[in-house]
């Protein structure tokens, strides 16, 4: 039995390792003009624990060998044991030009950048040491993992892959290969690596859970409803684990299931709807409109929510941002122009008014059109759920750009208005039929833009372009009186400047130009709209879809 005044554990490796880092110091004092010797002394007192002493031998080595490389690389890596990140990735950079083919100055460096979240850089080092024979597998997962933050989801797969492909005991890198294949919709592949991954970890209720949550985007209750049982018998005391289990049972109309039935909890036929434990569910009533109109308001509801999370939901300002952006565009270009045009408004008495009056619809009508060519590949996963449709993601950006739009223009006429301008419009109602034109007009060619993007990638470029062509033929900042009657002829055909010369003639009293159609760009906003949804509707099934 060990007496009181017994040394504690590990003290007798401690103190041979001090020893040593001694021994190695007398050394290097013998040979002061080796710099090896000095390195060697502080590899020695960082094993034993003497940062310090260690930082003061890697700082003269590396002053001795200025270009050597292998000093810098030790300093870097005391510095960085010291908690000096920033000189450490000095020195780590310093190491790779002195050196740029050694792999292991790539892998430290490339380490040290990952935890500063410099992901490109790291990436980029990364990459160069596992392109070398001798490539370690943790370099592999440390890749996938920055080329996951730089935004390159598809090449951190692969890399993930590789990683879990050199060490396929590793547990935790496949269940990181899992969640990024997961975060990219790709759920069968993420299944089968969390399938591995429990058999290695069967224990673990995290995988459970994960196994759960992708079974339930499926579709695939029962099975869900297996692993979230799982999940929450391993870890009985988690409430994330315990609500998701009450979630599937509430999908299932299961009543919460005995604990003490064995046969309930191994057969997973007997938690479908059918069930002995399912709950007598209401008659469900046929052609009930408005129960459906109902569910499609709640889904689009709940899109717009998430959209809102997901774009901005990084940011500390949040939504703000969405507004402040078209509004420093419209007090930008509005104070721009009336710097540059001295001349008198066409229309009112205020030129930077009357620029105004014609940006803020043409950017309802531009971010819209424009964006909706992007918004099935940003909610691709979300079209797995069964409720969900592509027309409800679409609706949920257009009402979503429509009202971040009048929030936005509201500030800026609220903005005028204390500048002593004209801030509220002569005529509302007309001011929102307007607005209603061009939003109906924006979702049209917004689903038209969103076909044709799916067969021609190049289209985006084209109509990015084609916006710039346009914002100099919609009359924003000049009237189309002052151009010669021929090319007014032409330009009056533009459903935008017909738009636009809608919202003034609600916003400026007696406004009312011999050019303006209503009817014209009532019947083009329609038929731009009945054409984009039936072009989806026929094109439903070629339009491209993450899996």
């Amino acid at each position: 039995m060990a007496s009181p005044d017994d040394p504690q554990p590990g003290r007798e490796e401690q103190d041979r390792l001090t020893a040593l880092s001694v021994a190695a110091e007398q050394d290097a004092d013998a040979a002061p003009a080796s710099a090896l010797l000095r390195v060697r002394a502080a590899e020695a007192c960082v094993t034993a624990g003497r940062v310090d002493a260690a930082l003061a031998h890697a700082t003269q080595a590396a002053s001795m060998d200025p270009t050597g490389y292998y000093p810098t690389r030790v300093l870097s890596g005391i510095l960085a044991v010291a908690g000096r990140r920033e000189e450490a990735i000095a020195a780590g950079r310093r190491a790779v030009a002195l050196s740029p083919a050694t792999s292991d100055a790539r892998l430290h460096l490339g380490g040290l950048l990952l935890g500063a979240q410099a992901w490109k850089e790291a990436a980029e080092h990364l990459a160069i040491h596992v392109s070398q024979p001798d490539a370690d597998p943790t370099a592999w997962h440390l890749l996938a993992v920055a080329l996951h933050q730089a935004g390159a989801f598809d090449r951190a797969i692969d890399a993930a892959g590789r990683a879990v492909a050199g060490a396929p005991d590793r547990t935790e890198w496949r269940i990181h290969r899992a969640s990024l294949l997961t975060e990219r919709a790709r759920y069968r592949e993420a299944l089968d690596e969390f399938a591995a991954a429990l058999a290695q970890r069967p224990d673990d209720p995290a995988i459970h859970h994960a196994i759960g949550s992708i079974h339930e985007l499926l579709g695939d209750l029962p099975k869900a409803l297996h692993h979230a049982e799982a999940a929450l018998s391993l870890a009985p005391d988690q409430p994330r684990v315990a609500e998701n289990a009450r979630h599937i049972r509430r999908l299932l109309g299961l009543a919460a299931p005995d604990p003490h039935d064995d046969k309930l909890r191994e057969d997973p036929a007997s938690w479908g709807p059918r069930g002995r434990t399912a709950a007598p569910r209401p008659p469900r009533h046929r052609n009930s409109f408005a129960r459906d109109v109902s569910e499609r308001g709640r889904v689009i509801y709940a899109l717009m929510l998430r959209e809102i999370r997901t774009r901005f939901g990084h940011s500390r300002v949040g939504y703000l941002w969405a507004i402040v952006e078209p509004l420093l565009h419209l007090l930008t270009l509005g104070i721009v122009f009336a710097l540059m045009n001295h001349g008198p408004a066409p229309v009112g008495e205020n030129l930077f008014l009357y620029y105004l009056t014609g940006v803020v619809p043409y950017l309802l009508f531009a971010h819209l059109s424009n964006e909706m060519m992007e918004v099935i590949a940003n909610n691709s996963s979300i079209l797995h759920l069964p409720i969900v449709k592509r027309v409800d993601i679409m609706v949920s950006r257009g009402l979503l750009q429509l009202a971040t739009e009048i929030l936005a223009g509201i500030v800026a006429f609220s903005t005028a208005a204390l500048c002593g301008l004209q801030g509220m419009p002569a005529d509302p109602l007309t001011v929102a039929q307007a607005v209603a034109c061009i939003w109906v007009l924006g979702m049209g060619v917004g689903a038209i833009n969103l076909v044709i993007a799916e067969f021609s990638s190049a289209w985006c470029q084209v109509y990015t372009s084609m916006l710039r062509l346009l914002y100099f033929a919609s009359g924003i900042y000049y009237s189309p009186i002052v151009t010669p009657e021929a090319v007014r002829n032409i330009l009056v055909w533009n459903p935008i400047l017909q738009g636009i010369e809608f919202f003034r003639s609600g916003f400026y009293r007696q406004y009312d130009p011999h050019w303006l159609d209503r009817g014209y760009l009532v019947t083009v906003s329609v038929s731009a709209l009945v054409i984009g949804f039936a072009l989806e509707r026929s094109a439903r099934h070629h339009i491209r879809v993450n899996a």
